[in-house]
């Protein structure tokens, strides 16, 4: 069973939503952009956003259709440095983790503050806790199942990236396929995108591997 908050359980959930139907969006059922950072600030939701540009002072800027966002350049000094001129260049056109500080709505100007993710943005901090969550099933004796797609082949082994975030997982052509091929393509085809289940785990050159 999994936690209600587990990121491992909303991604199978939205995976396997995706792999049923396709989601079809209607534009005009959804609520402004200034609606949704208003939202977000009085439940004290997170949110992500992307910075486009940056001033002299080390202050991001962002755009949401007609909305402007704005992170404060005291939240983006280079750890050790005590000017703003060393802002991270890392958060420019990077989905970074935030919270709506206040809203001016007559500019429709939102300002936000970073989340404690360690300046992760948001496909990092979604890496790290999938990483996390694996390790912390399979060290409790848990087979978890996820969704991976096939990123390519190596000698007799599929290499799957588990859930697009990453992390790569190996499954070989024997647990793959019940009768031997000679090309893996045919039984696995690159870009589809299957369910696993994770059997252990290894860690090769630092990167952190997962037979499945």
């Amino acid at each position: 069973m999994y936690m209600s908050d587990s990121v491992l359980a909303k991604l199978n959930s939205k995976y396997t939503s995706d792999n049923q139907r396709k989601n079809k969006v209607d534009a005009e059922s959804e609520p402004s952009r200034l609606e949704f950072y208003l939202d977000a600030k009085e439940k004290e939701k997170r949110i992500t956003v992307k910075f486009l540009t940056v001033d002299p002072e080390g202050n991001f800027f962002g755009k949401d259709k007609d909305v402007n966002i704005v992170l404060n350049g005291a939240e983006t000094v280079k750890e050790g440095h005590s000017n703003n001129t060393y802002a991270s260049p890392r958060l420019l056109g990077r989905e970074i983790i935030v919270t709506v500080e206040s809203i001016d709505v007559s500019s429709k100007t939102v300002r936000v503050t970073k989340c404690k993710t360690g300046g992760l943005s948001k496909a990092d901090y979604t890496k790290l806790r999938v990483n996390k969550e694996i390790q912390a099933s399979l060290s409790n004796g848990n087979h978890p199942v996820i969704w991976g797609r096939v990123k390519g082949y190596y000698k007799d082994m599929v290499n799957i990236n588990i859930f697009d975030t990453g992390l790569i997982g190996n499954v070989t052509v024997r647990e793959w396929s019940k009768a031997y091929t000679r090309n893996l393509s045919v039984v696995a085809k690159e870009g589809e995108v299957y369910q696993f289940e994770i059997i252990g785990e290894s860690s090769k050159r630092g990167q952190h591997t997962y037979p499945i």
